[in-house]
């Protein structure tokens, strides 16, 4: 089964500066959300902008027995979608790629792969 890469949002064309294009790269966040919410404190503090968020994988610590647990698999979802969320607070620009402690779920080759929030977007393909 084939399908169409998803198109990303209109809102995603915005920016601050025709001149420059400021992303902030997150990686290996494991549901640390205090994290977030410390790097949203500091990026205020100094008055940063950003024009949007990557995150590279490992949004969750997921471990790969776990991938066999129904429960333990949307639990995962859920605490990617509470990570992205609060990384959406930052900026509501967020594009993510899943990584090896992500659910599974989040990157099945050959079908669109889920949207966990309004604002972001699932990269893998």
């Amino acid at each position: 089964m084939s399908y169409e890469p998803e198109i990303m949002p209109s809102f995603y064309n915005k920016r601050a500066s025709e001149s420059e294009l400021r992303v902030l790269l997150v990686s290996n966040v494991h549901c640390a959300l205090s994290n977030v919410h410390r790097l949203a404190e500091l990026l205020t503090a100094r008055c940063e902008y950003v024009d949007m968020i990557w995150v590279a994988g490992d949004l969750t610590k997921l471990a790969a027995s776990d991938w066999e647990v129904p429960a333990r698999l949307a639990a995962a979802e859920g605490d990617m979608s509470a990570v992205i969320s609060a990384l959406e607070n930052i900026q509501c620009r967020v594009a993510y790629v899943p990584g090896a402690n992500d659910p599974s779920s989040t990157a099945v080759a050959d079908c669109p792969s889920p949207r966990l929030t309004a604002h972001s977007c699932n990269l893998h393909a």
